[in-house]
């Protein structure tokens, strides 16, 4: 029974992953984060999962969320290139994000 239900959340946990992807090329961005962290809530060691959760919330301009995930992704798969490629760009947008913000007054 146990082995059973192991099997029935990996074959759950690759379809949300897979949902997220679909989600994600039609540009339903939202949809695709939230299978993207259900995939991860039943397998918190997928890897792709949270490489893909940390495109999508870039993309919406989520960067401290985003740059959370490429971390966790790159700590369950350091040998991620994309990720580490992807990860200074985002760093940058954050610090100018902050700097902007200081200069007005916000923070």
């Amino acid at each position: 029974m146990l082995l059973k239900s192991l099997v029935i959340d990996s074959t759950r946990v690759a379809a949300l992953y897979n949902l997220g992807l679909a989600l994600y090329e039609k540009g339903q961005l939202e949809d695709a984060i939230a299978a993207y962290q259900k995939a991860i809530n039943l397998d918190s060691s997928n890897a792709n999962a949270y490489f893909n959760l940390a495109i999508a919330l870039q993309q919406q301009g989520q960067i401290e969320p985003a740059i959370a995930s490429y971390r966790q992704a790159l700590q369950l798969d350091p040998k991620n290139a994309t990720a580490y490629n992807n990860m200074p760009n985002l760093l940058a947008i954050h610090v100018i994000l902050d700097f902007e913000f200081w200069i007005e007054g916000k923070i």
